[in-house]
């Protein structure tokens, strides 16, 4: 029979009946209560207190920085700022040169006396028009006179097998792989720019030699940042067709290396650096990294900041040592930044940093026995990791964030967001390769376009491209 909600409920028969319903009630309200608090925090998740990137903020979040209080000056640059120009080009560099005179005569009837040299120069930059450099390579046959055999004349050492130089292989695997260009928007741009007519399956076909090119290369990378005495490891989604992968990245001072992976784990990590890596790592708490010793780590403060924000925001004590450990973390960055401007020494700054540690370890033993679960989860987590908070206090060439590796992988997140990833095997190599060596060049300050245009030029030749990787000397 069905239960008439109109009604008042049954009496339970005894009094122990009735303290085990309100047991079961009382419990009940209990859970939901914990529920509508953790649904009321993740409504409040923002980029100021998560992971979340900023473009999933509302029109109404907070500002992650408060505005600044207007001076009242205007914009730009002020009375007395010195103005920056460009350098003028060598004379000998310069391809064109129009000596602009004055009049002959004055107003007055006198003549006008011209200074031998110029009293300005000034230089305009443009650029000429642009027409690929056509090369024919015209084979010739003939037919032995003795035997008849027929001979042909062979293409030279290093002319590519199809119609595109090193050049414009590299250009095309650039735009692709960096700028982030969809195949259709390369080609109108080879079209209006370079006047080069491409086939849409030629861009995409491009990718495959540029990869080949580039495989030694990124082989010498990886053993490289494997080598490393510091790195920094972050990872981001990647699709490959309809399957879900990720795109991980490990930043040393001078290389980095991308690699895809279908799995965002602890093999996925290990995969990248390798299980006996001995140097560094610095990371966010992604399990993914446990394997490490706190030792060799370092976490990211930056997403410590963000945890600690939403731990201030909660109600009660654990909100009160949320607010602290938000503090201590502000205090650590304003350190760290007087001692790379030379506002404090060495000793001074790890004096500073041995208090800090005091109290910021006392507040998260006071936050692991909060009453909050989520802080307590988070303050007992931290703690069994405090090695890893200050590593870089003692430990040169360490970072307190993660920022290299967010910031090699952002014009992957950018890429993931305009296209529809890769979409087969051969397109992950090749993004794993452009980008392992577009890095790479940069933080040497090497010009990318010019770099693959070497390496592809090499693997035509039969070469060994270009070196990234310091060469022992002998």
């Amino acid at each position: 029979m069905p239960f008439d909600v109109t009604q008042p409920p049954p009496r339970p028969p005894t009094l122990e009946a009735a303290q085990a319903v309100i047991d079961v009630l009382w419990d009940t309200l209990g859970q939901m209560q914990a529920r509508i608090l953790e649904l009321e925090e993740q409504r409040r998740l923002t980029s100021r207190n998560s992971s979340k990137p900023p473009s999933s903020d509302g029109p109404g979040t907070e500002r992650r920085y408060p505005e600044r209080q207007r001076s009242g000056r205007r914009r730009g640059g002020q009375p007395g700022h010195p103005g920056v120009k460009r350098a003028l080009v060598p004379r000998e560099e310069v391809d064109q040169i129009y000596p602009c005179r004055p009049v002959e005569r004055c107003s007055c009837g006198g003549e006008i006396q011209v200074a031998e040299a110029p009293c300005e120069r000034h230089q305009v930059f443009e650029l000429p028009p642009i027409r690929p450099h056509v090369i024919e390579y015209q084979r010739y046959a003939g037919v032995c006179t003795g035997c008849g055999q027929r001979w042909e004349g062979a293409l030279p050492a290093g002319v590519p097998r199809g119609q595109w130089g090193p050049g414009v292989l590299a250009l095309m695997a650039l735009l692709a792989g960096e700028y982030h260009l969809s195949v259709r928007q390369i080609r109108r741009l080879l079209q209006d720019v370079f006047h080069l007519d491409v086939g849409l399956g030629t861009v995409s076909q491009a990718q495959e030699p540029v990869s080949n090119a580039l495989a030694g290369v990124v082989e010498d990378l990886q053993a490289a940042v494997r080598r490393a005495p510091v790195v920094n490891i972050d990872e981001t989604g990647h699709r490959q067709g309809r399957l879900r992968q990720w795109l991980w990245v490990a930043v040393s001072a001078t290389q980095s290396v991308f690699r895809i992976d279908a799995h965002r784990n602890r093999a996925a990590a290990q995969a990248l650096v390798g299980k006996d890596f001995t140097g560094v790592v610095g990371s966010d708490r992604h399990s993914a990294y446990g394997w490490l010793d706190p030792s060799h780590r370092q976490l990211c403060w930056a997403h410590l900041l963000r945890d600690f924000q939403r731990m201030a925001e909660r109600p009660g004590r654990a909100g009160e040592i949320g607010a602290d450990l938000l503090a201590y973390g502000r205090g650590l960055f304003t350190l760290w930044h007087r001692w790379h401007e030379g506002r404090l020494t060495r000793d001074q700054f790890k004096q500073f940093m041995g208090l800090l540690r005091q109290l910021v370890e006392l507040t998260l033993t006071a936050g692991a026995y909060c009453g909050h679960p989520a802080t307590e989860h988070t303050c007992q987590n931290l703690l069994g990791l405090k090695e890893a908070l200050w590593t870089f206090v003692d430990t040169p060439g360490v970072d307190p964030t993660n920022n290299a590796a967010e910031r090699a992988l952002r014009g992957s997140v950018i890429r993931r967001k305009l296209s529809f990833g890769t979409q087969s095997t051969r397109g992950n190599r090749f993004i794993e390769r452009l980008s392992t060596v577009a890095a790479t060049c940069r933080q040497q300050d090497r010009a990318v376009l010019a770099y693959l245009r070497e390496a592809i030029e090499a693997f035509l030749f039969g070469r060994s491209a270009p070196p990234l990787v310091p060469v022992p000397d002998s």
